[in-house]
């Protein structure tokens, strides 16, 4: 606006003038001369915004070419990091899936076997698209008065984790049968540990 505002009082100073020098001459063949330059001297007034609009053009030119440069390496940036982005979002959608199976296997085993309290930990992976439930580990510590059961000899070698062992009993059975329905998976990825 200020441009704008700048041309029209350059015209206005130029006609201004341009009549001073017109009523200054007088009447013979230099005043013919006069106006001829006084015209020119108008012209160039004002075309000079346009000359430097075209001016200003072949910056503009430069500063869309700059633009487009740093674009350009915006979108490499884009490209290199959405992968890592993209792995990140599955690491953490699939911890959420793994902590939600858990939670949601504890309350409807408490629900189902009421007397017992459980400890679920799920392993997940995400393959084609969609979640596969590969592993679901049980514990289980039984309240009240438990039936004393005979355990075989267990033998500790580098190679095992014996802080749990996995005792086969009817009671492991139903778990291991309840949830499998529960979830529509497999009786065989399906672990329980009774303490």
């Amino acid at each position: 606006m200020e441009i704008l505002k700048d041309w029209v009082s350059d015209i206005c100073v130029t006609i201004l003038f341009m009549t001073a020098i017109e009523l200054v001459l007088p009447e013979n063949s230099i005043k013919r001369y006069a106006k001829f330059v006084l015209g020119l001297i108008f012209i160039v007034v004002v075309i000079n915004p346009i000359i430097n609009f075209v001016n200003q053009d072949n910056n503009l030119y430069k500063d869309i070419a700059v633009n487009e440069n740093y674009i350009d390496k915006f979108d490499d940036y884009l490209k290199n990091n959405f992968e890592e982005y993209s792995e990140r979002a599955k690491k953490t959608t699939l911890e959420s899936f793994e902590e939600n199976i858990s939670r949601n296997c504890k309350i409807i085993l408490e629900n189902k076997f009421k007397k017992n309290k459980f400890d679920v930990e799920a392993s997940c992976v995400y393959q084609d698209g969609d979640f596969k439930i590969l592993e679901v580990i049980v514990r289980v510590d039984e309240h009240g008065v438990k039936k004393i059961e005979t355990i075989e000899e267990v033998i500790i070698d580098d190679k095992q984790d014996n802080k749990f062992i996995s005792k086969e009993g009817a009671k492991a059975k139903e778990i291991r049968k309840f949830l499998s329905n529960e979830l529509n998976i497999s009786e065989n990825i399906i672990k329980v540990y009774l303490n």
